[in-house]
């Protein structure tokens, strides 16, 4: 059974092209229909029994917001990739969060637009429960290879020490399912940053999907092996290529970073780092590069987002700011007593320029003094009986906060979650 698609754009070069680009037969799917508004979209919806709508955001008749809500309304089950060109940010953003399963931006390209719908392919094959009693088996089998792939992350990078014989590459190939070979290997980390607030979560889980696609395009058959880890806004990747590809990785993470700071356009206040680790001769050292790719990752408080970070080096501790802390204790304290929104506001501005001004400081000093202040924020909440639930939420809230590069414009995300949660 074919998935029926419509293309749905006011420019009717831009549907030729969509269609042109791909062989949808091969993909179980066929343009069962072509519109030009949003009223002739509609129209196809009521007429066609249609699985999926390729729709530009900006249209004639109804735009790509009201025609997915009409939608909706008919057949819950229809499912969107919706175009955007970069003048229309505001309107995709609305659409992410009305639960859209995918986004192209123009100018459209094949690969990307393949990339997405192989994925909604197999997303429709599953839903049917159409696939042969050999291809759910294939499916289980690769379901489980993937959960024994990501416990590298879980049980060995990210926590415990490895022992020496878990460091052989023969050892970590057979009990997690890698192709590791002797050669270079690499731990880079995209942070995204974003705060809390509506539609975090989509929009996390739509741009980690666009870091993934765009690692794959640009490095598949190029190296041994590779894998991802998702942990809320942080994605992991383990990189294992040939000494004689190093220039060639270097280049194509300069490539990704670019292009993700294309993609993150759409999504409005979010911020985006590339932490890269040392590139290590053993399988053994990967932990090293591991550490030093979250240290470059925890610069971005120093240096800015948006950009790539490589080759920072350790400290040897914290440096003494306890005057600094002992003023924000101050100041949080009176402020917090008499939930002064402004104080609260204007405590942070300070502890953000104190800490900026200190000489030398490096991202991870100032990670772990935001920590502190955090801890000292909801030891205040606590004190004066305000409901704590996540100190997690206001850590990130902080660290969002602490990343704005021009005074309090957005900093409001920080107080106004916090007060939701506590009051």
């Amino acid at each position: 059974m074919l998935l029926k698609i419509i293309i749905a754009d006011d420019e009717e070069k831009v549907c030729q092209l969509i269609y042109k680009l791909i062989d949808w037969q091969s993909l179980d799917m066929e343009v069962a229909g072509m519109a030009h508004n949003g009223i002739e979209a509609l129209d196809l919806v009521k007429r066609l029994n249609v699985d999926l709508i390729i729709t530009d955001i900006r249209m004639p008749g109804y735009d790509g917001l009201e025609l997915i809500n009409r939608i909706k309304m008919i057949n819950k089950d229809v499912d969107f990739i919706i175009i955007s060109g970069y003048s229309n940010f505001e309107y995709a953003q609305k659409a992410i969060k009305y639960g859209v399963s995918d986004y192209l931006l123009k100018p459209i390209k094949k690969n990307e637009l393949m990339a997405i719908l192989t994925k909604m392919s197999l997303k429709y094959k599953k839903k049917m429960e159409m696939l042969s009693d050999q291809e759910h088996l294939r499916n289980r089998m690769q379901s489980d290879i993937g959960k024994l792939r990501t416990g590298f992350f879980t049980e060995i990078l990210l926590h415990k020490n490895m022992t020496s014989r878990e460091q052989t590459i023969e050892a970590i190939n057979h009990n997690y399912h890698y192709r590791f070979r002797e050669g270079c290997f690499q731990v880079v980390i995209v942070k995204l940053d974003c705060g809390f607030g509506e539609g975090h979560n989509s929009s996390l889980r739509l741009l980690q999907d666009k870091i993934i696609q765009i690692f794959h395009h640009c490095f598949r058959g190029k190296i041994f092996d590779y894998e991802f880890y998702m942990d809320d806004s942080i994605t992991y990747c383990v990189l294992n290529y040939s000494e004689d590809q190093r220039k060639f990785i270097r280049k194509q993470l300069k490539l990704i970073m670019d292009e993700l700071l294309i993609q993150k356009s759409i999504f409005g206040q979010m911020e985006i780092t590339m932490g890269v680790g040392n590139v290590e001769g053993a399988i053994s050292e990967l932990k090293s590069s591991y550490a030093s790719a979250q240290l470059a990752m925890e610069e971005r408080l120093i240096r800015g987002t948006g950009i790539l970070i490589e080759n920072v080096e350790g400290t040897n501790g914290i440096p003494n700011t306890s005057r600094i802390l002992s003023e924000v204790h101050k100041r949080m304290e009176e402020a917090l007593e008499i939930l002064d929104r402004e104080r609260v506001l204007s405590t942070l501005q300070y502890f953000k320029n104190e800490i900026l001004a200190e000489p030398n400081l490096q991202g991870s000093e100032a990670f772990k003094i935001c920590i502190e202040v955090c801890y000292m924020y909801h030891s205040l909440l606590r004190r004066f009986c305000y409901y704590e639930r996540y100190i997690r939420v206001t850590l990130n809230n902080l660290i969002y906060y602490f990343l704005l590069k021009k005074g309090c414009n957005h900093s409001s995300s920080f107080l106004r979650d916090s007060r939701r949660m506590y009051l």
